[in-house]
């Protein structure tokens, strides 16, 4: 006795088959679906240590909404972000983020300090596109 088989819509069957597989999640959920790579604009809730040897540093980040008009907003969405660069990133710092194919992981896509300049006798790196004197330097004695 052959068995019988009930169908669903296309739609409702790739849901099913993404839920049974592990790659998403139930309707509405703010969770992204797993095997995909996705990038956001993401604001550190503190700061995140850099990686020491092959152990990375890890942190909380707000997902961010660039909207229509180019302000950055954030959401209530909150994501660990893993940090890969051997950097600390500072806290409140807005970065771009990608979430990684394999294992779904958010992970901090730059190395924050990037920009440094010496102005005067103060060594400065720029964070949130201001200007922030790192160190002052001093006479050297002869």
């Amino acid at each position: 006795m052959a068995e019988q088989v009930y169908g669903f819509y296309k739609d409702v069957a790739k849901q099913l088959r993404d839920l049974v597989r592990g790659g998403g999640d139930s309707v509405g959920s703010p969770n992204l679906p797993q095997n995909q790579r996705y990038i956001a604009i993401a604001l550190t809730n503190s700061a995140i240590s850099g990686r020491s040897g092959t152990t990375c540093g890890t942190g909380t980040v707000t997902l961010c909404d660039i909207g229509s008009t180019g302000g950055i907003t954030t959401t209530s969405i909150t994501e660990t972000a893993i940090n890969i660069s051997c950097d600390e990133v500072p806290a409140d710092a807005y970065l771009k983020i990608t979430k990684e194919y394999v294992g779904g992981q958010w992970v901090i896509d730059q190395a924050y300090i990037t920009n440094l300049r010496l102005d005067g006798s103060n060594l400065q790196y720029r964070k949130n596109c201001t200007w922030t004197t790192w160190t002052t330097g001093t006479d050297c004695p002869e």
